[in-house]
């Protein structure tokens, strides 16, 4: 910043149309520069100082439009409201459903994915109530997920273990 000050101050007299004098001392050597020649006779001759280098300055180049904003992610809470963990769902077809709560409320591009055994089951969905069909006997852990469009996690419940119960035909 100092340099283009002092580049400036010199040029100065340029733009002015003063003389400027090249100042030497005894040996011969430029020891400095000024617009008045120093008092007495130092040995100070005048210059001729060139018409400055000037370019036009760069047109006009419009900034391009900032990026879309990103989906802002919403944290979700989720708790799974039924069934309780360690449920058994009695003897029939294997169906039942899984309710869970949300907090807050889901936005509008979010869903929530139910997760049986660790496998995504269905669509991603807006409803927070899940009707599972058929589900094959025994040991299984459910877990319910909120993502948003792009599928990142924005919160997820714990899992849950229920046991389903069938009949099933030996031979």
């Amino acid at each position: 910043m100092r340099l283009i000050l002092a580049l400036l101050i010199l040029a100065l007299p340029l733009a002015l149309g003063a003389q400027v004098y090249e100042i030497r001392d005894e040996s011969g050597k430029v020891i400095g520069y000024s617009d008045k020649p120093p008092a007495g006779d130092s040995g100070a001759q005048p210059i001729e100082v060139s018409k400055p280098n000037t370019a036009a300055p760069p047109p006009d180049i419009p900034r391009p439009p900032p990026p879309p904003a990103k989906e802002e992610k919403h944290a979700y809470k989720l708790n799974i409201t039924n069934p309780a963990t360690e449920t058994v769902i009695p003897q029939g077809p294997g169906n039942f459903t899984v309710d869970v709560r949300v907090t807050p409320a889901l936005h509008e591009n979010d869903r929530l994915q139910l997760f049986v055994d660790g496998v995504a089951w269905g669509e991603p969905q807006r409803a927070p109530h899940f009707a599972l069909v058929n589900v094959y006997r025994g040991a299984h852990d459910i877990m319910i997920r909120a993502v948003n469009a792009d599928g990142d996690n924005l919160g997820e419940s714990d899992s849950i273990k229920v046991y389903v119960r069938r009949p099933m035909i030996r031979n």
